[in-house]
């Protein structure tokens, strides 16, 4: 009896298990005829119809700037957001929506973390709709939104506000050489970081990398396939760059300037630091200067490079120079009288020194009308008396030889720093008339920059041997560190 009642139950199993199979192959069939899925009625070819032109950009990363060690990240991209808003009703993942279907709320729940007025947003997400747009963005405050931006939003877990990973251009140290490093925003046209001044346009063809692309299949509602994305191709970032600025020394230097412009109520500081051995820039910067992440810009120059000014006494090391390599300069026991130094000229003595002042022609006196009394060459310099350049040029070295001597020292023409904007700016030589002949022996009268002194300065400092300043170290390939 018993083996009766299980050959029973076996026979039901199998005939259960047989319709079910049936029915299955029944609807796997029906399906493949027809494209309509037995069960549900939903068109499976409408719904699985994958688009192999369905693209996402992976987006290059820019290459780093790095001060003198390699280490210290002057300019680096940071990993940004922006975020979009899918309006279209198609969207859904099964039963649940994968849009934007409560508008008000969802306008009330992004604003305060992306800074907008709740009905701005309001008013997007309605107009997208009656537009018939599958999705909207919330301009630029809906772009390079934060990691802890994005996380917020998620939390809130909005249907239909998705993300697109995007970057932007950060600036670690703020102030920080900002005319030379210069900056870089995106370009809504070209769709990228583009380099907008300083080093960063000057090198934005080697720091710009190459995006890569990325297909995918999707469903008729939008969503991507799993499994159906593939490279085409890969990303490539751009080249890493090495300065030959020092972080710290650049740092101190800002502080340095900033003093001197709250101190003195300057309207203009600059200064550079330099190894006069090598060239190397350690710092540079001038002022007023501007945040490199805020953009708060009042001045686009490039103040050591680009602005010409009257450089004072610092000249007159360039006019004993000039004495002594010409083979002129008095012997060390030879003196002058300082003080104030009365002088004239005419054609057939040029520049002379007169015991008393001539109409027509202003005498020139020492800092602070100070006399030193009688002194050696030496000493003058030392006391660095303009009565001692004008003594000089009138009866050693001759203007003409002192200003061939200037073209020398390379000032009057373009430094040509690789990487370093001078527009042409080389200064104003005023060399025509007997007066400006002696005030540019003292610094007065001709105008230079301060690249062409620090420039000039090294053929002094190095035994006659000038050496150009540079403050680009290297440009390297940022995966092999090969040298570019």
């Amino acid at each position: 009896m018993n083996t009766k009642r299980s050959n029973r139950t076996i026979t039901y199993l199998i005939l259960v298990i047989s319709l079910i199979g049936a029915l299955v192959i029944a609807n796997v069939l029906f399906t493949m005829v027809t494209g309509i899925h037995l069960h549900s009625g939903r068109n499976i070819k409408t719904a699985w119809g994958g688009s192999e032109t369905s693209v996402n950009v992976v987006t290059a990363s820019r290459g780093v700037i790095y001060d003198r060690s390699g280490k210290e990240a002057i300019a680096q991209d940071v990993e940004t957001y922006k975020i979009v808003a899918i309006l279209d009703k198609k969207r859904k993942v099964g039963d649940k929506p994968v849009y934007v279907k409560d508008k008000q709320k969802t306008a009330k729940a992004l604003a305060p973390i992306l800074g907008m007025e709740e009905a701005d947003l309001l008013k997007r997400l309605k107009a997208g709709e009656k537009n018939g747009s599958y999705q909207v963005e919330f301009g630029t405050k809906g772009k390079n939104l934060s990691v802890e931006q994005k996380e917020q939003i998620e939390a809130l877990e909005l249907p239909g506000i998705e993300f697109t990973k995007s970057a932007k251009r950060y600036y670690p140290n703020g102030k920080f050489a900002s005319s030379l490093i210069g900056f870089a925003s995106y370009d809504e046209k070209k769709q990228r970081l583009v380099g907008r001044m300083g080093l960063e346009k000057f090198l934005d063809k080697e720091l710009t990398g190459t995006d890569g692309k990325v297909k995918y299949r999707k469903d008729v509602s939008g969503n991507k396939l799993a499994g159906s994305e593939y490279v085409e191709k890969n990303a490539v970032n751009g080249a890493n760059v090495t300065l030959t600025i020092d972080k710290n020394v650049q740092l101190a230097l800002e502080n340095a300037l900033q003093k001197t412009m709250s101190e003195f109520d300057s309207a203009n500081a600059w200064s550079i630091i330099m190894e006069v051995e090598t060239g190397k820039i350690l710092a540079y910067s001038g002022y007023p200067t501007f945040d490199l992440n805020e953009l708060n810009i009042e001045d686009y120059r490039d103040l050591p490079s680009q602005y010409s000014y009257e450089p004072g006494s610092v000249m007159k090391a360039f006019t004993y120079a000039a004495a002594i390599d010409s083979g002129v300069y008095p012997a060390e026991d030879e003196t002058f009288r300082s003080g104030t130094f009365n002088w004239g000229y005419n054609d057939e003595e040029g520049i002379y020194r007169s015991p008393t002042p001539i109409a027509g022609f202003s005498p020139i006196k020492d800092a602070l009308d100070k006399d030193h009394g009688i002194v050696t060459y030496d000493k003058g310099f030392i006391l660095s008396l303009n009565t001692g350049i004008c003594e000089l040029l009138t009866h050693y070295l001759k203007p003409e030889t002192f200003m061939d001597y200037l073209g020398k020292f390379g000032f009057f023409k373009s430094v040509g720093v690789y990487g370093v904007p001078d527009n042409g700016e080389i200064g104003k030589k005023n060399f025509t008339y007997p007066a400006d002949k002696l005030s540019t022996g003292f610094g007065q009268g001709s105008s230079v920059t301060a690249l062409q002194m620090v420039q000039a300065y090294t053929a002094i400092l190095n035994d006659g041997k000038m050496v150009k300043p540079y403050v680009i170290s290297k440009i390297e390939d940022s995966y092999t560190n090969e040298t570019l």
